[in-house]
């Protein structure tokens, strides 16, 4: 009983039976209905599976088998001994030796019924070898062995490629290559092996060496590009960083070195990626950066860099209990020190320490003026002064007054080329006790190191209103001067209403070494052109590119190198496809140049460029490469031919040929005769007789290159299977043999009904009267016109009522 609208029930026997439903409602009534059910016979399962090796190890996969009521095992047999059994639809086997398998799946269901799939497999992978068979002659030809290649089912061609470039494709048993090299030197031979039965691909490199008097062959070692050393400094007056991270090595950096001159004289030494150093004294310094990597490569560079010691900022707060009050300069800053702190009250002096703090009694209540001076540790020393109203005692702070001033500036290139652009920076800082009002801070170029408003106006900024304290940090972009020299740049802050002091509204000076510029080359490569972007295997097409010298100075005469490219990116590590010889260009000079270009020999997709050799004093060599053009290579189509067959009726399938740009026709031969073409990638065909054929495909693709391929198959008549079914009246029964079949055809129906002799018929139905009700034995055999049989049997249970 159940609240389902539907009821799923398998029958273990076929035949007729009756099923009842019965409903009942909420109110416990009923209603129930009746039928007869023909139960069809148990269908037979079908085998089929698939193999996926890697190496030796196979996975061996039974999926796509079937029964409509389900496999319950798989039995798989390698040359003909079983190897597993499961329920399982997949196993693992590993092969013990690379080579061709017979392989096997029976499939079992749940009834006992059994189907066969039958194959060969070919298992493991290519191996590519060669050697120099003893020594080339005078006139550089070469002979090569590629004997120890080998290759599950056989070696189907040998490819030979000679500096990228396809020469010549071989097929088995070809195993000898003879090649003219033409002259003397060295040269990438490769060897690609394609496996006959799978199409599966093996390559090796190997280099020869031509030399006057002898010539061999060694293993491929791949370079190591040599390290590039950069680093970038940064300076707060004395104190610098110099940070080496810009290096880079196609491998990796394992040392850096850093050494820090004055003249002859080394001031500082580093091996880590950083170094800071605080210099003792102003000064123009040589910095030189050696990287080297794990080749023991190295690369350096070096770098002048001029650092000035900055002046002081004086800043401090006052502490009082009645008269007694602490001055304290522990906000005041310099990039070496402070070496002095000088206070003054009311104009007279009241201590010189060297402590940042002074505890000083007041003689009596009022305001004071009170001023600190501090110096720095540079010879001779720079000061900077700090000023604030003091209220002593009880009487009430007189009205708050902003103080603007500001700081030592700075710029982000201290020794610019003329018309370069460097950046400008200074803060405003408002040292006083109350707000300050927005204002104007104003740049200044001097030809001395004081900065006044009567200087060269550079530029102004908005500056905000400042808070007690508050900062504004502000820069400006400038063009350093036509005229090389020694120029000072500083900014003076405009003064605001009730300002107490504007006496440090204009900053110190930061100096700026402006130098003629050094004319340099620099060559780059525009992006080159071709003749044909889609040439056939093997024929010729012209690679153009064009040289400019973008610099502003002249470049000595140099070469050009083409390079092929299996990726969009071109550099000097590709595959070498010719140079050109390139003149000295004067600046903003161009040289067109181009070559003549031999397309490989394997189809697909390749990238061409160039690159220029760098010439001495190149400003920058990162654009000598060129980017690249794509060229797809359109290569002959490859037949690959599998057939099956049951019995002498076969199925011819192509469809794992291939070509690049696509197969147009399938044509089909057997034993020299035509049987079938057109763009069908499969055809079936029935051969006459038993007995062995030569099958050839042949594919032609969308540029009438064609490629072909060949298999002899073995056909032999398979046996016939029987099968019937019958219906019957009384003791009257008709039998249907139809369903029986043979890959050729049943000539003969013999039918024993266990109660009288066989009897023959060359039709598939029979009609019987048994003589009496009861369970019969009825049996089938049928023959081919082979003259093979097949058999079955069935109980049947016969009734004398109608």
């Amino acid at each position: 009983m159940s609240d389902s609208t539907s009821f799923t029930h398998q029958f273990v026997s076929p035949g007729t039976v009756v099923v009842k439903l019965k409903v009942t409602d909420t109110g416990m009534q009923s209603d129930s209905v009746t039928r007869s059910v023909e139960v069809p016979p148990d269908s037979m399962p079908t085998a089929s599976y698939a193999v996926d090796c890697t190496g030796l190890a196979c996975t061996l996969d039974g999926s796509d088998s079937t029964d409509d009521h389900g496999v319950v095992d798989y039995t798989w047999y390698v040359q003909g001994d079983s190897v597993a059994s499961s329920a399982q639809s997949t196993v693992l086997y590993t092969f013990p030796n690379t080579g061709q398998y017979f392989v096997s799946l029976r499939v079992k269901d749940g009834a006992g019924q059994t189907a066969w799939s039958r194959g060969t497999v070919l298992v493991g992978d290519p191996v590519a070898t060669f050697a120099l068979s003893g020594q080339c002659d005078t006139d550089h030809w070469c002979t090569f062995s590629a004997s120890g290649s080998s290759a599950p089912g056989g070696v189907r061609r040998y490819v030979w490629h000679v500096d990228g470039d396809s020469i010549r494709s071989l097929s088995h048993p070809n195993t000898t290559w003879d090649h003219d090299f033409r002259s003397l030197g060295e040269y990438r031979v490769q060897l690609t092996v394609v496996g006959s039965g799978s199409g599966r691909l093996a390559d090796t490199t190997r280099v020869l060496h031509i030399t006057s008097d002898s010539s061999w062959v060694t293993d491929v070692t791949e370079t190591d590009a040599a390290p590039v050393a950069a680093f970038a400094a940064s300076c707060a007056g004395r104190a610098c960083t110099f940070d080496g991270s810009g290096s880079s090595d196609d491998v990796g950096i394992e040392t850096y070195a850093w050494s820090v001159t004055a003249g002859d004289s080394s001031v500082a030494t580093g091996s880590s990626l950083t170094l800071a150093h605080r210099f003792a004294s102003d000064g123009t310094y040589g910095v030189r950066l050696i990287v080297t990597d794990s080749a023991s490569q190295a690369d350096t560079v070096s770098r002048n860099v001029m650092v000035e010691d900055l002046p002081p900022v004086a800043g401090f707060t006052v502490a009082c209990d009645s008269r007694a009050c602490v001055f304290d300069g522990s906000t005041s800053t310099d990039d070496l020190g402070i070496a002095q702190y000088a206070w003054t009250v009311d104009g007279n002096s009241v201590g010189t320490v060297t402590e940042d703090t002074l505890a000083y009694t007041f003689d009596s209540v009022g305001t004071y003026g009170v001023r600190l001076r501090v110096s720095d540790t540079a010879v001779p020393a720079q000061t900077s002064d700090s000023t604030r109203q003091v209220v002593v005692g009880g009487t009430p702070p007189p009205a708050t007054r902003p103080d603007l001033g500001v700081g030592a500036p700075t710029v982000s290139d201290r020794a610019p080329e003329t018309g370069a652009s460097f950046t400008l920076s200074a803060t405003v800082t408002n040292a006083g006790d109350g707000a300050s009002a927005p204002t104007t801070l104003r740049y200044y170029r001097s030809a001395d190191a004081t900065i006044s408003t009567s200087d060269t106006s550079q530029g102004t900024d908005a500056v905000g209103a400042l808070a007690a304290g508050g900062t504004s940090a502000e820069s400006i972009s400038l063009t350093a001067p036509p005229a090389a020299g020694t120029y000072y740049y500083g900014a003076c802050v405009d003064p605001v209403s009730g300002e107490s002091d504007t006496g440090d509204n204009c900053s110190t000076s930061v100096r700026v070494d402006v130098e003629a510029p050094t004319t340099r080359p620099n060559l780059g490569v525009g992006t080159p052109t071709v003749s044909d972007r889609a040439p056939v295997t093997g024929t010729s097409f012209t690679l153009s590119a064009t040289v400019t010298n973008a610099g502003d100075g002249a470049s000595a005469a140099t070469t050009l190198r083409y390079y092929r490219s299996a990726d969009a990116t071109i550099d000097s590590t590709d595959a070498a496809a010719g140079t050109d010889a390139v003149a000295g260009l004067a600046a903003a000079g161009t040289s067109a140049e181009s070559i003549s270009v031999t397309a490989p020999l394997t189809s697909g997709t390749y990238y061409y460029g160039a690159c220029v050799d760098p010439v001495p004093g190149e400003s920058d060599t990162r654009d000598n490469c060129s980017a690249s053009v794509r060229v797809d290579v359109d290569g002959p189509p490859t037949a690959i031919l599998g057939v099956t067959c049951s019995g002498r009726d076969c199925t011819l399938d192509g469809s794992n040929s291939t070509d690049d740009k696509g197969i147009t026709d399938y044509a089909w031969a057997v034993d020299g005769t035509e049987v079938a073409s057109g763009d069908s990638t499969s055809v079936e065909h029935a051969f006459a007789s038993n007995g062995t054929y030569e099958v050839v495909l042949t594919v032609t693709d969308t540029k009438g290159q064609t490629g072909s391929a060949t298999e002899s198959v073995t056909v032999a008549d398979n046996p016939p299977t029987a099968s019937f079914t019958y219906g019957c009246k009384g003791l009257t029964c008709t039998f249907d043999a139809s369903g029986s079949s043979d890959d050729v055809g049943i000539a003969g129906y013999t039918w024993s009904f266990l109660e009288g002799p066989r009897a023959p018929d060359t039709t598939p139905t029979r009609t019987h009267t048994f003589s009496s009700a009861g369970s019969w034995q009825v049996t089938l055999n049928v023959q081919d016109t082979a003259g093979q049989t097949g058999s079955t049997s069935q109980s049947i249970d016969v009734t004398s009522s109608i």
